[in-house]
């Protein structure tokens, strides 16, 4: 079998009578530092739980990078919550310049995305955290990174099991409790 990353994948059922390779507990003790971790029914619900308590004020808004899946839209405008887009360079890393310019009294959240399981940059990171410890927000999209080493900074991240996996799913990870509906 090939290894395979993203879409619908096809797995044998023989799969289900082999024995386990792989124990997704005992990878997110290991791997995670957070104190909090729930299961939701896939990256977008991940998210729209993130969002739903955050709980923006009506004139608040997300900065989002301005290169995603249009999917990633649909929580926002489900729970009528604004969002702007904030500049990536041709790297796909933040532009702080921008960012920093994009952020006034009303930005109650940054999301940004480790895209291809590459780390942002040191400036960025460092960027980041200073807003985070200003009040703000950092949510962490980690579809493309779940098994890259990269560092964790987000208030809250999420991923897609079904990105690696043949499940649907996700994890949000988050030193904050939050209530999970569904």
């Amino acid at each position: 079998m090939k290894f395979f990353i993203w879409g619908e994948h096809f797995f044998s059922p023989l799969l289900l009578f082999s024995k386990k390779k792989f124990d997704l507990d005992e990878y997110l003790d290991q791997r995670f530092e957070y104190e909090n971790k729930y299961f939701t029914g896939g990256g977008i619900h991940s998210l729209y739980q993130i969002l739903k308590n955050i709980s923006f004020e009506k004139e608040e808004y997300c900065l989002l990078p301005s290169y995603l899946c249009p999917t990633i839209l649909k929580p926002f405008h489900s729970l009528g919550i604004n969002y702007k887009f904030s500049k990536i360079d041709k790297r796909l890393q933040i532009d702080n310049e921008y960012l920093e310019s994009a952020i006034n009294s009303k930005c109650k959240d940054i999301l940004f995305i480790n895209y291809y399981g590459f780390s942002i940059s040191k400036e960025s990171e460092k960027l980041l955290l200073s807003f985070k410890f200003r009040g703000v927000y950092i949510v962490q999209e980690i579809v493309q990174s779940f098994f890259s080493e990269i560092k964790l900074i987000g208030d809250f991240c999420f991923n897609s099991f079904r990105k690696y996996f043949p499940i649907n799913g996700s994890i949000i990870l988050s030193n904050h409790q939050i209530e999970i509906n569904n």
